[in-house]
């Protein structure tokens, strides 16, 4: 079990609907599949002296620190025969205080596959882990994404370099 953890703090002054992703990508030691987003949504509650929101306003109106990143999604279509899908996540959501929430990502990985860290040393490498807000108004990330597994640094050579995984 591979569990990613990122803080978000709302700044919509009426209840929403967060949406967003997790991309990430995922190799064996013979091949890797595409860069893929696997998408969550949840129901959060505004905030007193929050911003009035136009409904019809959302993406990319304001620029976080973690800017979305556009990935094509295989892993929400329907499945033919032979498709590859190594791995299974759940979302949850928990209220830290009125401002701000802990959005959890948990993934739980086939034998010989691999997820790679949020963090790695070049970007000459695949695609790291990373959550994705489709509306960054009505809330942001704030701090660093906190990853929790077993976490294994080796040399990759699908690219031909060190990298952090699970």
């Amino acid at each position: 079990m591979l569990i990613f953890k990122q803080k978000i703090k709302v700044n919509s002054a009426t209840d929403f609907v967060l949406k967003g992703s997790v991309g990430y990508m995922v190799c064996d030691d013979e091949k890797c599949l595409p860069p893929t987003d696997e998408i969550f949504e949840f129901k959060l509650k505004g905030v007193k002296g929050g911003v009035e929101v136009n409904p019809n306003t959302t993406l990319n109106e304001k620029v976080s620190n973690n800017s979305i990143i556009p990935q094509i999604s295989i892993s929400n279509l329907p499945e033919p025969s032979g498709i590859l899908d190594p791995v299974q996540w759940s979302f949850s959501s928990t209220k830290i205080n009125d401002t701000e929430y802990l959005i959890t990502a948990k993934a739980t990985i086939e034998k010989h596959w691999h997820v790679y860290s949020s963090v790695l040393e070049s970007d000459d490498g695949p695609t790291p882990t990373k959550f994705n807000l489709d509306d960054s108004v009505k809330a942001e990330f704030f701090g660093a994404i906190s990853e929790k597994g077993e976490k294994k640094r080796e040399y990759d050579p699908n690219f031909l370099m060190n990298l952090d995984y699970y």
